[in-house]
């Protein structure tokens, strides 16, 4: 508990790799120097919101806050329907299936991920899916959701990625427009 802070729930920081799974029932982050193995179902007690238009809960909601310093991996052993509440940074590294993971035949109603949360990761190196021809080493099924109630109140100490103030700078020197020559290929 954060005695004198007002956000409710507490900071688990560990040295070396951390393995996660189970049910959360209040509020934590756990925080990894290195990497953070999903090994298992997470799920909260109390469902996260993910429709935007839902009123707020009248309780403090369920969060879980994943932060590894390297990568967030879903490990090989995890099952092939796998569910994760949870809010994810991984700071220098991805968020993704374990590359020690065997490959399977692709089948569309096989292997399902249900993430429900956030998910910020520095690459995308590794993702819960790697496809090769006919074979998959991951999840052929991924279902994202974004949990509305990390809008009202994100785990405890979990930076605040989305919202940050923007410092602007005045720009006081123009130069004259170059004429582009050419056939535009394409506009995204």
């Amino acid at each position: 508990d954060n005695a004198g802070d007002d956000e409710p729930g507490g900071v688990i920081y560990v040295r070396g790799n951390v393995k996660v799974f189970g049910k959360v029932n209040g509020r934590v982050t756990v925080y990894s120097e290195k990497n953070i193995y999903i090994m298992n179902n997470i799920r909260y007690v109390h469902p996260p919101i993910t429709d935007k238009t839902a009123p707020p809960p009248d309780y403090v909601p369920d969060a879980l806050g994943l932060i590894a310093h390297d990568n967030i991996i879903i490990h090989k052993t995890a099952p092939e329907h796998l569910r994760v509440d949870a809010a994810i940074l991984a700071q220098t590294g991805w968020f993704g299936i374990d590359p020690n993971a065997h490959y399977h035949r692709y089948n569309p109603h096989g292997h399902k991920l249900e993430f429900r949360g956030s998910q910020t990761f520095y690459s995308a190196d590794w993702a819960p899916a790697i496809v090769s021809g006919n074979w998959i080493k991951g999840y052929e099924t991924q279902l994202q959701y974004f949990d509305y109630n990390l809008r009202r109140m994100r785990p405890p100490h979990f930076p605040n990625v989305g919202d940050e103030i923007i410092e602007r700078e005045v720009i006081t020197d123009t130069y004259p427009a170059k004429k582009l020559t050419g056939k535009v290929k394409g506009v995204e």
